[in-house]
């Protein structure tokens, strides 16, 4: 409970409140419904200034998806009991809760891989990725997608199904072409397993999340698809030189800005990727059929995801956006893959090129939109995201984030492996069930 509080507010404090973008409009819909029991805008603002508002006859809806609205409907329903104007706030706290308990079922899902690891590795997908710098930023559909997409990693890796298919379900509500994770993962379940079995259990689970998505754009836009009117203002967005473009033609310039543009490519935004992928393949043959599903699902998404939008995902974030929900997926190997760096100069180099992964993030992540706007409609191949930061921060807020959080992460991995009431914690003996996962990855109770 206390880990939970401390993620929350730190996210809520870190929390950015700048109106404009699709961030806007979903929060402004959540507000809507809350205090009026519609998702018509049309009496609070026009669609013609927000790209992600259209017309539908008399009313005024956005194109965000259902999930990314309704999650943020409680948090505005309890706030407009003490005020009756509109504020980007409750939003925030909801998307700071989906984040921090993304993190927290991270750390449970780790757990076969020793506590000690688990605790480090969690604190790194808490504060030092887009979980803090984008997910728990404002009201963006990340931090939903990924405490769903984090609970069904977690699901899965205790072998249950059914838990796992009503995590993805959720998952699609917020983002629905994470459909396509859900697929690889379950027909890859299925090919392990020889059986159609788990891939039924899995699909029955998602069933839920997909009948939310549909009743709700029957609610809101009079049919079952989920369009969300995309198809009539996603032409009106001035994408400019902004990076990429649609269609799977495309799919080979958007892979390769998503790999290595200095302004979204994970290899350069993410340097410890550089050095784990050559443990990935010990990492792959160690794990179990559930991480390798998960895995499977994130690469997936990401060949979808990148057929379907630009690679530089638009503007008003720091770094990486579209890659979020892949890396949550892929999460457990790649800490597999830490784990298997031999001791000497690559654990050495592992972390450093860990640690400034963490502190760049975290300088995006108390960067509000406005510092960021300097490179809105560029092209990512002519941007570093921490640099731009850097510059409009200034010498002494940067040379403080770098300088404090080295400290924290020295302190923190002090505490974790030297202070004795914590040491002996993280090296009590793990549960039966985190026994049996370590020594049989496989290991699975039916759901």
């Amino acid at each position: 409970m206390l880990a939970f509080v401390v993620l929350v507010g730190v996210y809520v404090a870190t929390g950015n409140p700048a109106r404009g973008g699709d961030h806007f409009a979903a929060a402004l819909t959540s507000w809507a419904i809350a205090t009026t029991g519609s998702a018509d805008v049309s009496a609070f603002h026009p669609a013609q200034e927000n790209l992600w508002l259209f017309a539908s006859g008399e009313e005024v809806l956005t194109n965000r998806f259902a999930g990314v609205v309704l999650v943020a409907v409680p948090f505005y329903a309890v706030a407009s009991l003490g005020t009756d104007g509109f504020t980007m706030w409750p939003g925030i706290v909801a998307v700071a809760v989906c984040a921090a308990l993304a993190t927290l079922f991270m750390a449970a899902a780790l757990m076969p891989l020793g506590r000690r690891v688990a605790v480090g590795a969690a604190a790194f997908f808490a504060f030092g990725t887009a979980t803090w710098a984008v997910s728990a930023d404002t009201q963006w559909s990340h931090g939903p997608a990924q405490a769903a997409l984090a609970g069904a990693v977690l699901a899965l890796g205790r072998g249950r199904l059914g838990l796992a298919g009503l995590a993805l379900g959720l998952a699609v509500l917020v983002r629905p072409h994470l459909a396509v994770a859900a697929l690889a993962v379950g027909l890859w379940m299925a090919a392990a397993a020889r059986s159609w079995l788990p891939a039924v259990r899995l699909g029955l689970g998602t069933v839920p999340g997909v009948l939310g998505l549909m009743t709700y754009n029957a609610w809101v836009h009079g049919r079952f698809w989920p369009t969300n009117g995309l198809e009539q203002s996603a032409a009106d967005v001035p994408w400019g030189d902004s990076g990429g473009a649609v269609g799977l033609a495309a799919l080979p310039e958007n892979l390769a800005g998503t790999l290595a543009s200095p302004g979204r490519g994970i290899l350069v935004l993410y340097p410890v990727l550089l050095l784990l992928v050559f443990w990935l393949p010990a990492a792959w043959r160690r794990a179990g059929t559930a991480e390798r599903a998960a895995a499977i699902g994130g690469l997936a998404y990401l060949l979808a995801q990148l057929v379907l939008n630009r690679y530089s995902g638009g503007w008003w974030f720091f770094g990486s956006r579209l890659t979020i929900e892949p890396l949550t997926l892929a999460f457990p190997l790649l800490v597999r893959a830490w784990v298997g760096v031999p001791a000497g100069r690559w654990r050495a180099l592992a972390w450093v090129l860990l640690v400034w992964t963490a502190l760049t993030h975290a300088l995006g992540a108390i960067s509000v939109q406005p510092e960021v706007e300097g490179r809105v409609l560029s092209n990512p191949w002519t941007f570093y995201d921490p640099w731009v930061v850097a510059v409009m921060r200034g010498p002494g807020v940067t040379a403080g984030v770098l300088v404090g959080g080295t400290a924290i992460v020295l302190a923190g991995t002090w505490l974790l492996s030297r202070w004795g009431p914590l040491a002996r914690l993280l090296d009590a003996p793990p549960d039966a069930t985190s026994t049996a996962v370590r020594e049989n990855p496989d290991h699975a109770r039916s759901a």
